[in-house]
């Protein structure tokens, strides 16, 4: 048989041991299934992706890869991304705590884009569970479109991608305005905005605040100092992203005094610039969304709460399940920020 077609052999095989219930609720890793058949992983990829059409097998990167029979209860499908993201990251540890405590069984799916894009999959077809949580990755809007199709239960927890679901985001706006406003009572007035998340929608907000801020304060600053990100930005990796635009803030002798950077992880940035103008070490402060970061006097990390955000998910879908109807948008505030390890300007 053709190397382009073992795929397919492979996926007919597969039905037949979940017909015949060799596998009932859950199939062999990827891995462990490219040596039973001694073919790539890619191979094996596709020949999955083509099972998914045919019966309902879901990729729970928290436990393994799924056979899902039609469940008629208790039971939350959570869309993520986890070549991006983490099965051990709080957001995903605490939904599942949070669903599991109220008696639902948790399904974390990792799915193809082809099987989101494509409506006649088994995946649509059947509906399978009672509610649907979708967090975040490239293929979050086909998945919406296909929820919305079917009217079922579900919230997102992306602002770019949620359209006209009902969403829960955290409000970058508000939290690029505290620290606008903190870091001017402390006397800084050059302040630059670096904007890598890949939701145009957010981005926006964010710049539109920004600029807000500077003609109430009667501030200029270059134009450069103001970027941001799009959709199509979620193609190129993130450091790339941030070198760019950090490429175009520090490129003249005239440097910000704090760039506000919204990046999921700002070391990547203060090296940058330590590699870029080590002359600029510890003159330039740098504020934003942290992960795990500690803040120190020229680096201020704050971190969202994902606990928070996996609670308002969780709660905004019971309520559809309990019949409330839900739409519009939720925006999570940011915590306190630590000002105290950022010194006044003048000082």
């Amino acid at each position: 048989m053709k190397s382009n077609g073992k795929y397919v052999e492979i996926a007919d095989q597969l039905t037949g041991k979940i017909t015949g219930k060799v596998y009932y609720d859950r199939l062999p890793t990827v891995r462990e299934l490219a040596a039973e058949y001694n073919v790539s992983l890619r191979t094996i990829q596709k020949a999955l992706e083509l099972l998914t059409q045919r019966t309902l097998i879901v990729a729970d990167s928290t436990r393994c890869m799924r056979i899902v029979h039609r469940p008629q209860s208790r039971v939350i499908g959570v869309f993520c991304n986890f070549r991006k993201g983490n099965s051990s990251d709080v957001l995903v540890q605490s939904l599942r705590r949070r669903i599991e405590s109220d008696d639902y069984e948790a399904v974390f799916i990792d799915v193809p884009d082809k099987v989101c894009q494509d409506e006649n999959s088994a995946l649509w077809r059947y509906g399978w569970a009672d509610g649907y949580i979708s967090l975040y990755g490239t293929s979050d809007l086909a998945i919406d479109r296909c929820l919305k199709n079917f009217e079922l239960p579900v919230v997102t927890a992306n602002l770019g991608r949620g359209r006209e679901l009902p969403c829960v985001d955290f409000d970058h706006a508000l939290l690029m305005r505290k620290l606008t406003e903190g870091l001017y009572k402390r006397g800084f007035r050059k302040i630059a905005l670096s904007f890598t998340i890949c939701s145009e929608r957010i981005s926006e907000a964010v710049k539109h605040e920004f600029r807000e801020f500077l003609k109430q304060k009667q501030l200029t600053v270059p134009e450069q100092w103001i970027s941001g990100a799009c959709e199509a930005d979620v193609c190129i990796p993130k450091e790339a992203r941030i070198a760019k635009q950090f490429e175009s803030i520090f490129a003249q002798n005239d440097t910000p005094e704090a760039v506000i950077c919204f990046h999921h992880g700002m070391k990547f940035a203060q090296a940058l610039l330590n590699g870029m103008r080590p002359e600029l070490t510890g003159r330039v402060i740098l504020a934003g969304t942290g992960k795990g970061e500690l803040p120190e006097p020229d680096f201020l990390p704050v971190e969202f709460s994902y606990d928070a955000l996996a609670g308002e998910l969780w709660q905004t879908l019971k309520s559809q399940l309990g019949g409330k109807k839900q739409s519009g948008l939720k925006l999570l505030p940011p915590p306190e920020i630590n000002w105290h390890v950022i010194s006044n300007k003048d000082q």
